[in-house]
């Protein structure tokens, strides 16, 4: 018996996966027999010596068996190692009583780096595909703005300018590059959703009712827009509707906390849930919530899907061990990978730029 069945790593990342063999006879009782090892295809990256499987920072892409044999009787485990992560990933993180944020540039090597400092990035994260700029909500409950900053932390500036409306949960429009976010409405104490343009200006309600409405996110060809939804009792729901906010259609309806929606595709969203278990991430299509997956249903706590940058993929935040890091999820195999980045506290959002 070979295990675990499946060890996965990232190629740039490296590292040292122990895999283990017990040799039994028919009755299963244990043989004491030596154990040969090898790795098929054989690779001068990917090796193996008693049971140590050892992965070199410049290893390929690909498969490997890691075989154990036993008097010409042999069984393999899978290693799967991943390419090299692209782009840049920004979270936040816990420095001393305040969250700030970070920035691991995945084409070199080295700890994520710091790049805010002051004001606590405590209300949320988002990235511009296209300009690279990030939006941090930034400040201390109920008095939170709205900042935007180079991906270096350069170039700070306040596009909100009225802390005590509490501006959160930033998203960006990929086609037009507007920020959606959510706010105190202009009339009422109703949490709503907002639009502005980039440099803020062009403020507009986008939401109305009397239900309050968080963490936006836009469709990619920018034609839908989702929220999170107050419902009576503590119920927290997803809704789908028109960009102007019109034609509001309710895509989860359960007991719990539906929220932090993503756009897998222009008709399917993706979504943190929890009810009585532990967090998981589900997909399904739009409006209506059909063909329901659940993508994370294993140990720990899965929430905040958002972009991946390799087709196919999200990125996701798994709490696992008492510890939060951020994963690689495959939207077909539901494996999740976990990238490897130094950080001094616990993660709170986290977003990819590719």
């Amino acid at each position: 018996m070979v295990s675990p069945e499946l060890v996965e790593s990232f190629a740039s990342l490296g590292g040292v996966h122990t895999i283990t063999v017990q040799v039994t006879d028919t009755l299963g009782a244990p043989r004491p027999d030596a154990v040969s090892w090898d790795v098929v295809p054989p690779s001068a990256t990917v090796t193996v010596d008693q049971g140590i499987v050892t992965v070199t920072s410049n290893a390929t892409a690909g498969d490997y068996q890691v075989r154990a044999t036993v008097m010409g009787v042999s069984d393999t485990a899978l290693v799967r190692v991943l390419p090299r992560p692209v782009g840049k990933l920004f979270f936040t993180a816990t420095v001393g009583t305040a969250n700030q944020v970070f920035v691991k540039d995945f084409a070199t090597v080295g700890d994520a780096v710091q790049i805010t400092t002051g004001a606590s990035a405590s209300g949320g994260l988002a990235v511009d595909q296209a300009t690279g700029r990030v939006v941090v909500s930034r400040g201390t409950l109920p008095n939170v703005d709205l900042f935007r900053m180079n991906a270096d932390g350069t170039g700070l500036s306040n596009l909100t300018n009225d802390p005590a409306l509490s501006n959160q949960g930033p998203s960006f429009n990929r086609v037009t590059g507007d920020i959606y976010f959510s706010r105190r409405g202009l009339t009422g104490t109703v949490t709503q959703v907002f639009r502005m343009a980039p440099d803020g200006s062009g403020l507009t309600e986008v939401t109305s009712g009397t239900q309050g409405k968080t963490q936006p996110a836009v469709s990619p060809d920018g034609t839908m827009l989702s929220w999170n939804e107050q419902f009576p009792g503590f119920n927290l729901e997803i809704v789908t509707a028109s960009m102007d906010g019109q034609n509001p259609v309710r895509l989860t309806d359960r007991a719990g906390t539906d929220g932090h929606s993503y756009w897998v595709s222009n008709s399917r969203l993706a979504w943190g849930a929890a009810a009585l278990t532990e967090p998981d991430v589900y997909v399904a299509d739009v409006p209506g919530g059909g063909n329901a997956v659940n993508l994370t249903n294993r140990e720990g706590a899965s929430l905040q899907p958002s972009a991946g940058c390799i087709p196919g993929t999200i990125t996701i935040l798994r709490r696992v061990d008492g510890e939060t890091a951020v994963y690689q999820l495959d939207l077909t195999t539901r494996r999740a990978a976990k990238y490897t980045v130094a950080v001094p506290g616990t993660i709170g959002f986290a977003r990819r730029l590719c």
